[in-house]
């Protein structure tokens, strides 16, 4: 009889699944708000970490090394998976609605060019503005503009990765992540036809289990230990970061390839968060205790679970939290979710534009130089975008923007 059940059972989910599929596709695409959310808080989360980065920068007095390494441990371990998560679910489901293609442009408008852009304009006079607050020898800024090109000759010499936040400060992940698209695209579509179709039924199968949604972290892990055990110490540190990116980007378009596996995922979120947390406790005491196993060692297996789970278990925990209390529009969102892209480019700027200002030209007290700086560049960002950047079809084609509907 239990036979029987399960005979029945297995060709009704899957008439289920094809039925739930063929629905979802002749539906309109309706707008995942959670990876809007998702987006807008990585991008403010970042720029706060940048404002309290670039204070202590200005006053040496108040730099805590151990606040700043926090600092960038979270920006890596958490922030950087949920911002590749956000990126490769962004792109499979422009997939639903746009042709390779069509794709490739898109990505180019809406990433590469605002790139481009930043690095003839923003990045280099984000640079030279910092050098004038921090150093007492003042250089033209044109012999310091060649200077910093002439720097992409080091691009490729050691670890690439090391090269890119001194070259592109903190837009360096913008093209990462156009790379990643780009690279991928192939894949994509692949995964788009027929024999993506049977690996979607089968990430499907294996999601319906309790906690299945985890289990893809063993690739992670795999990987990890894989590459630790091979490769020269040395290769490591320069290969797993970029294979950390490339399996977060494979992994995480999947994510809303079908609607069991959203649903799993909303289900899975507290266990995979709690576990995320639990890892990333462990890993930081070993660490402070000199105590992680190093790649070749006999305990490394230790070191390739904490370094290989963690960002899955982070990437599902919080996509989980986020489609419970994140799926949902407001004028908020509406405003942030087109706002918080210049911002971004341009906040950097802006804080060592006042920076300059107010170090070099003004004898405030420290505290008061903070406030004057902070304020300052958020009171500035908000009136370039609005009456500058949102109203001028250059400047949104520039920073990436969709052209102003017609009224």
């Amino acid at each position: 009889m239990v036979l029987e059940e399960r005979a029945y059972r297995r060709p009704a989910e899957m008439a289920c699944d094809r039925t739930e599929r063929l629905a979802a596709k002749m539906q309109p695409m309706r707008r995942r708000y959670e990876l809007d959310w998702l987006r807008v808080m990585i991008i403010v989360g970042a720029m706060v970490f940048h404002a309290v980065y670039e204070l202590q920068v200005y006053y040496p007095q108040v730099r805590s090394e151990m606040l700043t390494q926090a600092g960038v441990t979270l920006s890596i371990q958490w922030g950087l998976p949920v911002l590749l998560l956000v990126a490769g679910a962004s792109a499979w489901l422009s997939l639903a609605h746009r042709s390779g293609r069509q794709f490739f442009a898109e990505r180019v408008r809406h990433l590469l060019v605002p790139f481009i852009a930043c690095v003839l304009t923003v990045i280099p006079i984000t640079l030279y503005l910092a050098s004038l607050s921090s150093s007492d020898s003042h250089v033209p800024f044109l012999p310091f503009y060649a200077d910093y090109f002439r720097g992409y000759s080091k691009l490729f010499q050691g670890n690439p990765l090391d090269q890119l936040i001194p070259l592109w400060d903190n837009l360096w992940f913008i093209f990462v992540i156009v790379l990643l698209s780009l690279c991928m695209l192939p894949l994509l579509l692949l995964l788009k036809g027929p024999r993506g179709i049977r690996v979607i039924a089968g990430l499907v199968t294996l999601c319906r289990i309790p906690g299945g949604t985890l289990l893809v972290g063993l690739v992670f892990v795999i990987c990890a230990w894989v590459l630790g055990m091979v490769l020269p110490i040395t290769l490591v540190t320069t290969l797993w970061p970029a294979a950390l990116y490339v399996l977060s980007f494979i992994a995480v378009v999947l994510l809303y390839a079908d609607p069991a596996i959203e649903r799993a995922i909303a289900r899975d979120g507290p266990a995979a968060l709690l576990l995320a947390s639990l890892c990333f406790a462990i890993e930081q005491v070993l660490v402070a205790r000199n105590a992680l196993p190093l790649p070749h060692s006999a305990g490394y297996i230790l070191s390739a679970i904490l370094a290989g789970s963690f960002p899955w278990f982070g990437v599902i925990g919080f996509l989980g939290l986020a489609k419970r209390f994140f799926s949902f529009d407001n004028t908020t969102l509406e405003y942030l979710k087109e706002a918080a892209f210049p911002y971004f480019l341009l906040h950097m700027l802006v804080l060592s534009l006042f920076g300059y200002i107010f170090l070099v030209h003004t004898n405030l007290p420290s505290v008061l130089q903070g406030v004057a700086i902070i304020s300052c560049s958020a009171l500035s960002l908000a009136l370039l975008y609005e009456f500058l950047i949102k109203r001028n079809a250059v400047l949104r084609f520039l920073f990436g923007l969709k052209p102003r509907p017609q009224t």
